[in-house]
């Protein structure tokens, strides 16, 4: 075999290795290589690379920087129905809507329509892990109080569901009972503002394509 077959033929063999590897989409970048662009053969015509794993990071960064993006869409779209603030990986949704009655799961007036208005955004972004948190006043006992989060954080979450947000696997449930406050528990308002239900929303990173 002539050198230039061989150079050929070691060419189209790392080609073939690194979509096998690497994927279709790193083709473009690994294409012409041999010898050169980090490639280096070692004894026996055994390939090596220093940097053959640069790529899968530049992925995983590509990945984060797209979900930071769907957060800041989110929440551009969610605030103007609820109350929404943001972390570094999430957002949390808080809207004195989302209320209910004095050791009761009943709604107050206007909180299903407002979650059925945050369901049409949120069904826009399958991406999401949603969860939804309960909590209670100090009014009744510690273990009722824990029951009866649970169970408010259940009867949102069936709305969100019902109103088609899916996939099912990416809404969780847990109840805070009374360990939450965000207001005093020492007026009939601040009890009020406690019997809520927040919604916490992150991104599935292994769900965001590369755009």
């Amino acid at each position: 075999m002539s050198q230039t077959s061989r150079r050929y033929a070691r060419g189209l063999l790392c080609t073939l290795v690194a979509f096998a590897i690497l994927g279709p989409p790193l083709l473009g970048a690994i294409s012409g290589c041999g010898s050169h662009r980090g490639w280096s053969t070692g004894t026996g015509g055994t390939f090596k690379t220093q940097a053959k794993r640069a790529p899968a990071v530049k992925r995983s960064v590509s990945r984060q920087s797209l979900a930071q993006q769907l957060l800041d869409m989110q929440m551009e779209e969610l605030s103007k129905i609820a109350e929404t603030s943001r972390t570094d990986n999430s957002l949390i949704v808080n809207s004195d809507k989302i209320l209910f009655e004095t050791n009761s799961t009943t709604l107050r007036p206007g909180g299903r329509e407002i979650l059925v208005n945050l369901a049409d955004v949120l069904r826009k972004y399958p991406e999401d892990l949603i969860l939804v948190a309960g909590h209670c006043d100090d009014t009744g006992t510690l273990e009722f109080n824990q029951q009866l989060s649970e169970e408010r954080a259940m009867v949102v979450a069936d709305i969100l569901i019902d109103t088609g947000v899916l996939p099912l696997e990416s809404i969780q449930v847990k109840g805070y009972g009374e360990d939450r406050p965000t207001a005093q528990n020492t007026t009939d308002e601040g009890r009020a503002l406690n019997r809520r239900v927040e919604l916490v929303i992150s991104i599935d990173e292994s769900m965001v394509q590369n755009w």
